[in-house]
């Protein structure tokens, strides 16, 4: 699914929004129903539309008006630890709609009730910088999808947080909500072994320090990112539905603990310079000087293809729009390195662009992408569907953007390593990410070019490709 089509979704989940009351309208903030309970923390709740590949969030945010507050401890000091025993330790509980939130059996329980819906319990009383935040957790019942983490540096005025999560699927990701406005900054359906199944308990954590946020499960690290929007806050738990969209997520929480710094610190300087692994066989090389290389020439309603002042230029001239594009030569190779020279010319800069491996044909391929705008990520394509592998709205410093449609264009070296069932990006000889999977094993070589909105202009040279 590219990113349009989830954008769509979205969309759609939030005109719907305005029928109904399980789904409130992200711009206003409708009544709740009083809970039978509440303690001194305040808990919020957030719209998740359902999407079929990737699990991006619109946020809302319900105003929970507590039948009685009473003042909290004001600047609260870490380390923190709960092992949920106490029903008078703090955590908000009653029930919201369909949801509920409560101790039970000595531990802490979200249970999502309403479809297409997040809910997110916190502590008020904190205003921490860098802190790691454990949680033992588990989805006891419910669809195949939900999923559970913890959030960090809430501001709970605004309703923004980072929030960390993992499914049942064990797919797993890191989001951003600003002022209830969500972006995906990593989003993975690699399906690790360190996420255990349902009815299980998994270790989680999630370490905010300066601007890097990570993510644990089980002692693994997951995710890696870097953002610096939010600077400090509180922390809590979050529980999802999926991209199902389907009720009844079912969630149990033993134990939270709270370091004021991460456990182990993980270094995060600039990727180092990498080095295309050592093939001595170039099957290919085009600088696209000459126009009779043999790329595709087309010129109808959807692309338009040409060779131009020594570049392959592509024009994408109808919104919602892809297209692969095969070298004249074809192969059928099972490690590669391919590597190609791609300017984001001009025009809109909600697009993707780059290469693509292991090609069967045009509905099965890997497509390793980076935007204009940013953005980057690995996808399989598989009878047409799209699945992204790792998806990244973050802005990446090592890729050159475009900031608008009128910015001038912006050239990046693109590389894609398709070795065993490692899948690596790079982008100006920086790695920017590194997925696994076995799906396709061989296959031909091209260039995936997808844009949004129509008139989005891309300019490729120097096209190699190595194999052993």
């Amino acid at each position: 699914m590219d990113r349009l089509h989830r954008l769509l979704i979205v969309a759609l989940v939030l005109v719907l929004a305005a029928c109904g009351d399980s789904t409130p309208v992200p711009t206003s903030a409708p009544s709740v129903p009083a809970p039978s309970a509440i303690s001194t923390a305040a808990g919020t709740s957030i719209i998740t539309p359902a999407l079929t590949s990737v699990s991006t969030i619109a946020a809302t945010r319900l105003v929970v008006t507590p039948s009685a507050v009473t003042t909290p401890r004001g600047a609260a000091a870490l380390p923190y630890s709960d092992d949920f025993s106490t029903v008078s330790s703090g955590w908000p509980v009653g029930t919201f709609n369909k949801d509920v939130v409560e101790y039970r059996n000595g531990a802490y329980r979200i249970l999502i009730g309403q479809e297409n819906f997040l809910r997110t319990a916190w502590l008020s009383d904190f205003n921490i910088a860098d802190m790691s935040v454990e949680v033992d957790a588990s989805i006891a019942n419910g669809p195949d999808d939900g999923m559970i983490g913890v959030v960090c540096r809430v501001d709970t005025t605004k309703n923004s947080y980072y929030g960390f999560l993992i499914g049942a699927d064990k797919r797993y990701s890191l989001v951003k909500v600003i002022d209830g406005k969500t972006s995906t900054l990593s989003e993975y359906f690699l399906q690790p072994n360190s996420i255990r199944a349902s009815h299980t308990s998994n270790h989680i954590r999630s370490d905010c320090a300066g601007d890097m946020l990570a993510l644990f499960v089980n002692d693994q690290k997951l995710i890696e990112n870097h953002d610096s929007g939010l600077k400090a806050g509180s922390f809590g738990l979050i529980a999802s539905t999926g991209p199902s969209g389907k009720s009844g997520v079912d969630t149990t929480f033993t134990k939270i603990a709270v370091h004021s710094a991460p456990v182990t610190l993980t270094p995060s300087p600039t990727p180092a310079m990498a080095s295309a692994p050592a093939f001595n066989n170039v099957v290919l090389r085009d600088d696209f000087t000459n126009a009779a290389s043999g790329w595709p020439l087309r010129d109808d309603g959807d692309v338009k293809t040409e060779y131009k002042i020594n570049t392959y230029h592509v024009m994408m001239q109808k919104d919602n729009t892809s297209v692969l594009l095969h070298p004249k030569q074809t192969f059928n190779l099972t490690d590669v390195s391919v590597e190609v020279t791609a300017a984001s010319a001009a025009g809109p800069i909600e697009n993707s662009f780059g290469v693509a491996c292991r090609v069967k044909d045009e509905m099965n391929y890997y497509r390793l992408v980076i935007g204009a705008d940013g953005f980057f990520g690995i996808a399989k394509v598989k009878a047409g569907e799209n699945t992204w592998l790792a998806f990244h709205e973050s802005l990446s410093s090592l890729i050159n953007v475009r900031k608008s449609p009128a910015d001038v264009g912006k050239s990046n070296t693109l590389r894609a390593d398709c070795i065993g069932d490692k899948l690596s990006l790079f982008v100006n000889g920086r790695k920017l990410d590194e997925v696994r999977d076995s799906e396709f094993t061989t296959g031909d070589v091209g260039l995936r070019i997808g844009t949004e909105k129509a008139a989005a202009e891309v300019s490729f040279k120097d096209f190699v490709v190595h194999a052993p």
